[in-house]
């Protein structure tokens, strides 16, 4: 109001002034009210959700794409026609990358018209809506944040843009690109646009929640179609304190199986993606990646059984941490930070004694299940490969706003509804801690491979050279202080902030589109063994 009487002329006069104030407020306050009545009577007169037509009933709307026509337009499982000359790979170097796309989702297609036809006139949030701006508004169970791809159909359209681009800028060109977080052939088409000599593959999963799947893009023949198994795990998978909540018949969502002749050699290519960390009471989201772990563990024991010679390359994002394989997160920069608690609030905004997550996050057997244990497996034990990658560069996720060490670093958020003060950094500005430690910044992209494999690999890579550089070069660059220059903490917002101005610029130096980095792995196949 100040700023409109300025304009006014209207400052000569305090009684003046007074009263344009008090009249603009007043027009304000009634303007809102009127605003709210009409919106009210809007939402009286809006009918409910439809009656579900056709016959159609939840359990069917919980089934994605239970038209048979809407799941087929979604997926590319089928091989190309090859003539038997050309049905195996035999180039001396075979480059195999993984990548968490982020929501690389197409703007139209079958998803779009399944939840627009189906979803949307049964009034349910059973689907995410990505972009958003394309569905009813009131069914969207949790709005997307601007800056997020799912916001609109155009930044989903420069999303999909910037992805191709960046794939297409990597030095030496992967020949399987495992994409994490597509929803369609379509997405996965999009991507590997500029890649003529790649086929996109995409079988559908059964995650109607995200909708997200896995797919590949290829340069190498495929033997067979791309597959996925129906196969179910009870939850919990006994013997695991850590992760022992009872989350009922899990299946592996989103994976597919990929076979190929690679010199003479049979190797499966298994891409995932496990359930998040995302859950409303610890142990639930571990209790079910162990499920999903111990499926995978089967599948690879079929297939063994049923080649023995086969190789195998198990890769994706597997939201967890390799207890043999630490991270970033253990990489000390200064003084080891110990394991502690605090005095915090719990999910409910409750006090309560808060322990630090640590390097290890929820504590599961994902990587113990996966691999195998040897002597007592009737498959070979497979090998981790980021244990390849020097340790300070051990991250895929970046997400610095969070510390798996807030006992010691401070906490940086604080649940809706706590009324506790903010657990403050614990490190004087001059002891040996370095903030650069207290980042969370984590490895849950990985690549698992059979022992013939982890045999023959040249190089594995994190495409993290120039992120690296510029948040972790020195303390001092990630550093911040208290007023009074006593304490010090990790600038988490900072590190927010520089990423996501240098990736508004798919030229700027360390762009990447996702919150994920891609991982490289190059295998030299000129020593690769004889079949057996």
């Amino acid at each position: 109001p100040i700023r409109i009487c300025k304009v006014a002329g209207l400052l000569q006069n305090p009684l003046t002034v007074l009263a344009c104030v008090v009249f603009l407020m007043l027009s304000v306050g009634v303007f809102g009210s009127l605003c709210c009545l009409a919106s009210a009577m809007r939402n009286a007169e809006r009918p409910g959700p439809p009656v579900l037509q056709d016959g159609l009933d939840d359990k069917a709307l919980r089934t994605p794409f239970y038209i048979q026509d809407y799941r087929e337009r979604l997926q590319c499982p089928h091989q190309e026609e090859q003539a038997a000359s050309n049905s195996s790979f035999d180039g001396d170097e075979l480059r195999v990358m993984t990548w968490n796309v982020e929501w690389a989702f197409a703007t139209s297609g079958a998803r779009v018209d399944w939840i627009k036809d189906v979803v949307e006139k049964a009034g349910s949030t059973v689907a995410k809506r990505c972009p958003q701006n394309l569905f009813d508004r009131s069914l969207i169970e949790r709005p997307f944040r601007k800056g997020h791809p799912c916001y609109s159909a155009s930044t989903m359209t420069h999303h999909l843009q910037h992805v191709a681009k960046f794939l297409k800028s990597v030095e030496k060109t992967p020949h399987i690109v495992n994409l994490v977080e597509v929803d369609s052939c379509d997405a996965v088409r999009a991507i590997g646009q500029d890649l003529p000599a790649h086929k996109p593959y995409l079988v559908y999963g059964s995650d109607d929640r995200t909708t997200e799947q896995v797919g590949l893009l290829s340069s190498l023949p495929m033997a067979q179609d791309l597959q996925r198994f129906d196969d179910s795990e009870l939850t919990p998978v006994p013997g695991n304190e850590h992760c022992d909540k009872t989350m009922g018949q899990r299946g592996l969502s989103k994976h597919y199986v990929a076979k190929f002749e690679v010199r003479g050699r049979t190797v499966y290519v298994i891409g995932l993606h496990l359930k998040s960390m995302r859950q409303e009471e610890e142990g639930d989201a571990c209790s079910i990646r162990e499920a999903e772990a111990k499926i995978i563990d089967k599948v690879l024991a079929r297939l063994h059984a049923k080649d023995p010679s086969a190789e195998f390359i198990v890769l994706g994002d597997f939201n967890d941490f390799d207890p043999d394989v630490p991270g970033r997160r253990q990489h000390f920069f200064g003084k080891r930070i110990e394991l502690g608690s605090y005095t915090g609030c719990d999910g409910e905004g409750e006090q309560a004694e808060i322990q630090d997550e640590g390097f290890l996050g929820q504590r599961s057997r994902v990587f113990r299940l996966i691999k195998g244990d040897g002597a007592n497996s009737s498959r070979p034990q497979l090998v981790n490969l980021m244990s390849r990658v020097e340790q300070p560069r051990r991250y895929t996720h970046m997400s610095s706003h969070h510390t798996p060490y807030a006992s010691m670093c401070g906490a940086s958020f604080w649940p809706s509804g706590c009324k506790l003060r903010h657990h403050r950094s614990q490190m004087l500005a001059d002891n040996e801690y370095d903030v650069r430690d207290c980042g969370s910044d984590g490895l849950i992209d990985h690549v698992l491979v059979s022992p013939g494999l982890a045999a023959v690999v040249k190089e594995v890579n994190i495409l993290n050279e120039a992120d690296f550089a510029q948040v972790y070069s020195s303390e001092e660059a990630v550093m911040k202080t208290s007023k009074n220059g006593r304490w010090k903490h990790f600038d988490g917002r900072k590190v927010d902030k520089l990423r996501k101005h240098r990736d508004r610029d798919p030229n700027a130096e360390g762009f990447n589109p996702s919150d994920h980095l891609p991982v490289m792995v190059t295998f030299d196949l000129s020593s690769f063994p004889a079949p057996r």
